[in-house]
Formats: C-alpha cells, structure tokens, sequence
C-alpha cells in the first residue's frame, strides 16, 4: 500500500483480512489452488497417533495465528469430530517447523509443499491427513493483488501484467516439467524434491465465487467478524 511494489503474490486469507481492515486491494489473478498431497498435517515417525481423531486436546504447529495454516487444518478436522476448541496451535515459521515437531514440540505439524516432501525425504515424518478434502478441497489458496489507485493510474500495464500471468499459468498447469526445472532456483529445492513435490493446480480465470470460498470460511473460523459483508468485501476486491 505504500507503492514500495506494484503487485503482490501471497495468500487471499492475508489479502482479504487486509481489505476488511481498510485496505483498498484490486485482485488481479488467481496463483494456485490446493490439489492432492500440497498441505497435509504430519507426524514423526515414531509417533503412536494413528487417526485425526487422536488430535483432539493435542498441540499442532502452523506458521502463523490465525492463517491459511490453521484454517485449513480446522476445517479438515471437524469432519473428524474434533473442534477447533480441542486442539491447541503452536507456531513456528515453515522452515523451522519440522525440527520442531521432530524435538517434541507438538503431536503434528501442518506442513504444505515443499516443506511436506523435505520431512518426508530428510526426517521420515509421515502423513496423518491430506488436508485437500471436505469444505477445502481444490480451495483457493493464493493469488495476485495490487493497490486499487494503481490499477487505476496503470490500466494497460495491470492488463499486460495479468495476459502474460496467464499465460504461465496455462504453462504450469499443462507442463509439469517446466515447473520442476525452475523450483530449484526460486524455491530452493533440490531437483529429486522437484520431481516429487505436489503441486496442486494453477487456475487460468478468477472468479468472484472463489474468493467467497475463502472469506466465508474465514468468517466461520473467527478470522473475519460476523458484521463483514463477505459479498461486498469481494465485489470491492474484484473491481478495484
């Protein structure tokens, strides 16, 4: 907002809280959605929980209060019958959070990718629940945002920016192999993770409905207050 950048890539929950706290955000374009095997709550290896259910009156470690993290992995477990009230969250930055659970620091771990397949491949941690299911499966996670002013004073440069967005999103979404070949260098993997790694989906058109997806489950979880007019903050964000 203060025109230090243009666009900005990260995930609608932060994008959508932004706006309810005033913000004035113009979505651009979707990133990704969730798919098969991207975010899942994990275990160590010598871990004696065997269900979902075992987590109810434990610790789950997630990046951040409040987040995507939380959101998704309270939303799969109530279709296990634990509550968000049942289980208590720990937080820990994703880098830091398979160490972290490996040390004792909490029953589980929410872990999305790349992070899932490095505690699988370094620290043998196993999969409890993939949390690309119920009320969040194929949910969107992230997309592209910019100021509305900016959007107003640079219409052709925000249109030029999204038609080539596009276009790599169309990439990604058909060429696997063109993916793996640049996780290396912008994420920091090795190129046995890249092949291994979920990825989830890379949707081409964005569409008000989706963006509903997320700020009416944010409401749900607390993140959102019950007097925010969900359609409103998303028809803002849509039209700038």
């Amino acid at each position: 907002m203060g025109g230090g950048v243009q666009v900005e890539v990260g995930q609608w929950t932060s994008d959508i809280l932004a706006e309810a706290r005033g913000a004035r955000l113009h979505a651009l374009a979707a990133a990704n959605a969730s798919g098969s095997g991207l975010d899942a709550l994990v275990i160590p290896a010598n871990s004696k929980i065997t269900s979902p259910e075992q987590l109810r009156g434990r610790s789950v470690l997630v990046n951040v209060m409040g987040g995507l993290a939380e959101m998704l992995s309270a939303s799969v477990l109530e279709g296990f019958q634990v509550q968000p009230s049942q289980t208590h969250y720990v937080v820990d930055p994703f880098p830091k959070i398979a160490s972290a659970l490996q040390r004792g620091d909490a029953a589980a771990a929410m872990l999305p990718e790349p992070f899932l397949t490095q505690a699988e491949e370094n620290l043998g941690m196993n999969v409890l629940v993939d949390l690309n299911q119920g009320a969040v499966a194929d949910f969107p996670l992230a997309g592209y945002v910019a100021a509305s002013s900016w959007v107003r004073k640079n219409p052709r440069v925000a249109t030029a920016f999204v038609s080539a967005l596009i276009k790599g999103q169309a990439q990604a979404a058909t060429d696997r192999a063109a993916v793996e070949q640049v996780l290396p260098q912008y994420v920091g993997i090795t190129k046995v993770s890249a092949s291994l790694v979920a990825l989830g989906s890379y949707p081409i058109n964005l569409q008000p409905a989706q963006l509903d997806r997320v700020g009416l489950l944010m409401r749900q979880f607390g993140m959102l207050g019950s007097s925010v007019n969900v359609d409103t903050l998303i028809h803002q964000m849509m039209t700038g």
